[in-house]
């Protein structure tokens, strides 16, 4: 399915790094039976996206946990070139979904980021893409 062609995609722009101008790629919420080390970046992305996701509401700015990691991701994610694939299926309230928009607006100001953003959405618009250049939207039909 669409994992499926992410991935490929995902693939194919890691063996051509230069062409593509990527550092590295990153999926969140992390891959079912993935380990992510804590004391990494990968591990600081999956942290945020843990919190938000759990979260029922909006917590972008309340929650001091990611509050933290944020500062660390300022950090880490200096000149940086990433994708990052966003799988938004998991983020079931809208608070989760709130947070979740501003988290990838944060990464795309903070890093040279582009994002791909799986969804289950059907047309419903998120205002972030759809006022965004740096993403690309693959809905579930």
């Amino acid at each position: 399915g669409k994992e499926s062609v992410v991935t490929a995609v995902a693939h194919y722009a890691m063996e051509r790094r230069k062409l593509f101008s990527i550092d590295d790629i990153f999926w969140i919420p992390a891959p079912d039976g993935i380990e992510t080390d804590p004391d990494s970046l990968y591990g600081d992305l999956s942290l945020c996206c843990n919190l938000i996701r759990t979260s029922k509401e909006d917590n972008w700015d309340t929650n001091d946990q990611l509050l933290e990691c944020r500062e660390r991701l300022q950090i880490e994610l200096e000149e940086l070139r990433i994708l990052l694939v966003v799988d938004d299926r998991s983020f079931s309230s809208k608070g989760s979904q709130d947070a979740l928009e501003k988290f990838i607006s944060f990464l795309l100001n903070t890093a040279t980021a582009k994002v791909i953003l799986i969804t289950a959405r059907g047309n419903e618009s998120s205002s972030l893409l759809s006022s965004s250049t740096h993403g690309s939207r693959i809905e579930e039909s």
